[in-house]
């Protein structure tokens, strides 16, 4: 198998499987999604995936529907390490939009908001029914951010819809993110989910 052709973002076959059965954990041959970095992907002997199931699921945020070869679920909370030898046949690439919500489901799993909180929570909150006009106030600000690309917009999005639509959430996970100010962070996410509505 040539490394250097594994990029993130790619689903391939993998058999998993444990000496001892491990309750609730996925074994099998079954299609897993790469997420490690694509410098780890070139250069390490490992590599990081997201196993999925053709098992119906619940609704989680760490849970991705997938249309594969059949439906599945990719589970977010069962990210492991493997061996790269592992990985058996290679299937195809998933699309920015679903790499965007497997993205926001790591991001659940590894509790990463729970750190943005910890760093970010200001004394006050702005409160959104005040902001009548907040995109001068972003363009007059651009050393702190800049505009947010497709990519970012759907992983905002997806992030704040997973984490019922909580706007003071989000923004404290996205001002650390992306190393914004919380209250320039909070008027951005406000005004895209507006614009998102209409």
């Amino acid at each position: 198998m040539d490394m250097q052709k594994i990029k993130r973002g790619q689903i391939w076959w993998q058999k998993i499987s444990y000496q001892i059965p491990q309750k609730g954990i996925q074994e099998g041959v079954r299609p897993v999604i790469v997420v490690s970095n694509d410098v780890n992907n070139k250069f390490s002997p490992v590599i990081t995936v997201v196993p999925t199931t053709t098992v119906d699921k619940k609704e989680l945020p760490t849970h991705v529907k997938l249309e594969l070869e059949k439906p599945c679920v990719a589970l977010c909370e069962q990210v492991k390490t493997i061996p790269i030898e592992n990985l058996q046949n290679f299937i195809g690439v998933l699309n920015e939009e679903k790499m965007t919500e497997i993205d926001a489901g790591l991001l659940t799993q590894l509790g990463l908001k729970s750190y943005a909180i910890e760093e970010k929570e200001p004394e006050e909150l702005p409160a959104a029914p005040i902001l009548s006009n907040p995109l001068p106030e972003v363009h007059k600000k651009k050393s702190y951010a800049k505009r947010f690309s497709k990519k970012e917009k759907n992983m905002i999005l997806t992030y704040l819809k997973s984490h019922g639509e909580n706007l003071k959430e989000t923004a404290l996970f996205f001002s650390n993110y992306f190393g914004v100010e919380y209250s320039l962070m909070y008027k951005r996410i406000w005004l895209l989910n507006k614009r998102n509505k209409k």
